[in-house]
C-alpha cells in the first residue's frame, strides 16, 4: 500500500473510532422522554401526524412550527416523517438527531482538515496531510463529545439547530475548497457561491442560525485568507464580496435591533433590552467555561435562576466580562499572524453568539447555542496546542493531553446521557442542581402529578404538593406552580387553598404575561370546560381580566378567553367581541377566523358566519376554505348549495 492510501486507511479507522465511541455514549440517552419546547412544536402538532405523503399534507407539516414566523419546514418535516414511520416515538427522533449529530462530525473533521492544509498553504509551507488528520481528529471528537453539544441531540426540538448546522457546516466546507482552488490558480467561484448561497438557504429552513454563515466567510477571510487568491480578479472580487455581506450585515443588525425597540416586545420579560445585553457577555464566558471545562454540576437545562445584570457593576462580573471580550477580541488579532487558525477560533465563537446575544427578547441562556460556537473554541485551542507543541518539541505530551481531555468529555457527556435516559431521573438530577431554579422545580413537581395520576393514595401525590409549593415560592417563578396545585386540588376533589389563588392573581399582575402564564390559564379554563374542574366563575374570569389588562392583550389570551366565555359563563357577545379583535389584530392568521365564524354560527349569526367565510376564502382559498367547512363548518357549505 501507498503511503498515501495507508494515509486514508488512518483517517477512516480514526473518524470510525471518533463515530463510535460518540454512538455508543449517547446510547443511553436515547431512551428519555420529550421535554419543553417537544411539547409545542412536536408533542401537540397535530400537524405533524402525516395520513400520506401527499404535497397538501407534507405541505401541511412543514408550516406547522410556532417556533419561528418562518415556520423552519424542513425541521418540521423531518419530525413528521419520523411520526409518519414510528409514530410520536422520542427514541425514534433521538435516533434521528444522534444520526444528523455524527454526520456533522463528519463534516467538523473535513472543515478543520480544510483549514489546517489552507493555513499551510497560505504560509508557503508544504501542507502534510499527517498533520492535518491529528489536528482534525482532535478538533472532530472533542466537538462530537462536548458535554455542552448534548442538547442538539437529546433534546428533540433541536433538531432544528443541529440541522441548521449541517448545511452550515457543508456550506463552509464547500466555499473553503473554492478558495483552495483559487490558490492553486483554478476556478472555484462555483463551490464558493453554492456555499454561501446553498448553505445559507438550506440551513434557514431548518433555522435563522443560518444566517451567520455569511459572518463566518468574513471572519475567516479576515483572519486566515485576507483575500488572497491565484489572480487579482479574483481578489478584487472577493473583497467587493466581503463589502457586500459586512453591509448587509449592518443592515440586518439595524433592522433587527430596531423591531426590538417596542415595550411591548419586552414586557413579557423579566429584563430589559439592555439588562439583556449587559448580562450576555457573563452568558458568554459561562459558555466557554462549559465547553472548556465541563462540570455535571454546572450543566443543567433551565437556565431561568441566571442572575441578571442590572449595570456595569452590578454585579462586578458584568464589567470584567466586557472587558474580557475585548481582550480575547484584541488577543486574536495578536494571534492573526502567528497562529491564525487560533484567530479564526477565536472570532467564530464570537461571531456565532452575536445573534442569540443581541438585544432580542429571548432566554438569556440555552446551552443548544453552542453547537457551532463550540466548534471555534475546539479549533482555537488545538490550534494553539499545536502551536506549543512545535515550540517546545513535545507532541507526543501534547497529544496525551488530548487524549485525556476528550476522555473526559467522553465520561462525563456519558453521564449527562445517562441522565437523561428516564425523565424522572433527569428532572430529579436538575431539581438537585438548581434548587433556585423555577421552571426546574415546576417540573418536578409536574413529574410527581404525572406520575401520581391523581390518584390520593399514590406515594407522588404529597411529593407533587410539597414540591409544587417549594416551586412557587421561588423568587421569580410564574403562575405555573399555582396553576398545577389548583389542577391538583380540583382533580382530587379537595378545597384549593386560598393562598394559590392568592398567588396566581399576584404573579399576572406582575408583568404582561408570557407563555407560562397563558398556558396557566388555558390549563385551568380548559378544565373547567371539560367538566373535570369545578372552580367559581369569578375566580376565572378575574384572572383573565387581569391578564388581558395589558394593551394590546396576548392575541392567545383573547382565544382563551373566548372559549371559557362561550362554553362556560355562555356570553356569546363577549367571545365574539374578543375573537373579532383578534382577527382584526391579525388579519392574515385564519385559525382566529375560523373560530370567530364557529362562535357565530353557534350565535346563530348565519349572515355574519356567511360575511366572514367569504373574507376566509379570500384569505386561503376556496378550496381550501371549502375543505375547511367541509370538515368543521357544515351547515355553512349546505347553506350555499
Amino acid at each position: 500500500m501507498t503511503a498515501s492510501g495507508n494515509l486514508r486507511l488512518r483517517c477512516a479507522l480514526l473518524l470510525c473510532a471518533i463515530l463510535a465511541l460518540t454512538a455508543v455514549v449517547y446510547l443511553p440517552g436515547l431512551g428519555g422522554g420529550f421535554m419543553f419546547d417537544d411539547s409545542s412544536n412536536i408533542v401537540d402538532n397535530k400537524a405533524l401526524v402525516l395520513t400520506s405523503v401527499a404535497p397538501r399534507e407534507l405541505l401541511r407539516a412543514a408550516m406547522s412550527s410556532p417556533s419561528s414566523e418562518l415556520r423552519r419546514p424542513l425541521a418540521s418535516l423531518s419530525f413528521a416523517f419520523d411520526i409518519y414511520h414510528a409514530g410520536l416515538d422520542p427514541r425514534q427522533m433521538k435516533r434521528t438527531n444522534l444520526l444528523i449529530h455524527l454526520a456533522n462530525v463528519l463534516l467538523v473533521f473535513l472543515l478543520a482538515f480544510q483549514i489546517w492544509r489552507l493555513q499551510a498553504s497560505l504560509a508557503a509551507a508544504t501542507p502534510s496531510n499527517r498533520a492535518a488528520m491529528w489536528f482534525a481528529a482532535v478538533c472532530a471528537a472533542a466537538w462530537a463529545l462536548a458535554p455542552i453539544n448534548l442538547t442538539p441531540v437529546l433534546y428533540v426540538v433541536q433538531r432544528m439547530e443541529s440541522l441548521c448546522n449541517l448545511f452550515v457546516l457543508a456550506g463552509l466546507s464547500a466555499y473553503v475548497a473554492g478558495r483552495q482552488r483559487q490558490l492553486d490558480g483554478r476556478s472555484g467561484w462555483w463551490l464558493i457561491t453554492a456555499g454561501l448561497f446553498f448553505g445559507t438557504g438550506l440551513g434557514l429552513l431548518a433555522k435563522e442560525s443560518a444566517l451567520l454563515l455569511p459572518l463566518y466567510v468574513l471572519v475567516l477571510e479576515w483572519a486566515l485568507l485576507r483575500w488572497q487568491a491565484g489572480n487579482a480578479r479574483d481578489g478584487k472580487r472577493l473583497r467587493w464580496l466581503c463589502i457586500a455581506i459586512a453591509a448587509g450585515g449592518c443592515l440586518g443588525a439595524g433592522l433587527l435591533c430596531w423591531s426590538t425597540l417596542g415595550a411591548d416586545i419586552w414586557a413579557a420579560r423579566t429584563f430589559t433590552a439592555l439588562q439583556r445585553e449587559l448580562t450576555e457577555p457573563r452568558v458568554l464566558w459561562s459558555y466557554a467555561q462549559w465547553t472548556l471545562f465541563p462540570s455535571l454540576s454546572h450543566l443543567g437545562f433551565y437556565y431561568d435562576n441566571y442572575p441578571v445584570s442590572t449595570g456595569f457593576l452590578q454585579p462586578l462580573s458584568t464589567a470584567l466580562s466586557i472587558v474580557g471580550i475585548v481582550l480575547a477580541l484584541v488577543g486574536a488579532a495578536l494571534l492573526r499572524k502567528a497562529v491564525p487558525v487560533a484567530a479564526l477560533g477565536i472570532l467564530w465563537f464570537f461571531a456565532s453568539q452575536s445573534l442569540t446575544a443581541a438585544p432580542i427578547p429571548l432566554e438569556l441562556v440555552f446551552e443548544h447555542r453552542n453547537y457551532f460556537p463550540s466548534f471555534g473554541l475546539f479549533l482555537a485551542v488545538a490550534a494553539l496546542g499545536a502551536w506549543v507543541a512545535a515550540r517546545v518539541g513535545r507532541h507526543m505530551a501534547m497529544g496525551a493531553l488530548a487524549v485525556l481531555w476528550i476522555g473526559f468529555f467522553a465520561m462525563t457527556t456519558g453521564l449527562r446521557a445517562m441522565e437523561w435516559s428516564n425523565p424522572i431521573r433527569l428532572i430529579e438530577s436538575l431539581a438537585a442542581k438548581q434548587p433556585d431554579s423555577p421552571r426546574t422545580q415546576y417540573e418536578l413537581g409536574r413529574m410527581y402529578l404525572i406520575m401520581s395520576r391523581y390518584d390520593p393514595n399514590s406515594r407522588f401525590t404529597p411529593m407533587a404538593r410539597e414540591t409544587l409549593v417549594r416551586a412557587a415560592a421561588v423568587p421569580g417563578a410564574s403562575a405555573l406552580a399555582e396553576q398545577a396545585l389548583l389542577l391538583q386540588s380540583a382533580y382530587l376533589g379537595s378545597p384549593p387553598q386560598p393562598a394559590w389563588w392568592d398567588g396566581l392573581m399576584h404573579k399576572l399582575a406582575l408583568h404582561r404575561p408570557g407563555p407560562q402564564e397563558i398556558a396557566s390559564l388555558y390549563s385551568l379554563s380548559h378544565c373547567v370546560i371539560e367538566g373535570h374542574c369545578h372552580y367559581p366563575p369569578g375566580r376565572i374570569t378575574a384572572a383573565y381580566q387581569a391578564a388581558l389588562a395589558y394593551r394590546p392583550p396576548s392575541l392567545d389570551l383573547e382565544g382563551s378567553y373566548a372559549d371559557y366565555a362561550v362554553n362556560v359563563l355562555h356570553d356569546d357577545p363577549l367571545a365574539i367581541r374578543l375573537m373579532r379583535d383578534a382577527v382584526a389584530r391579525a388579519p392574515h392568521d385564519p385559525v382566529y377566523r375560523e373560530n370567530l365564524i364557529f362562535l357565530l354560527l353557534h350565535a346563530g349569526d348565519a349572515g355574519g358566519a356567511a360575511h366572514e367565510f367569504a373574507a376566509l376564502r379570500g384569505q386561503i382559498g376556496d378550496a381550501d376554505a371549502f375543505e375547511w367547512a367541509k370538515a368543521s363548518a357544515p351547515s355553512l357549505v349546505a347553506g350555499m348549495r
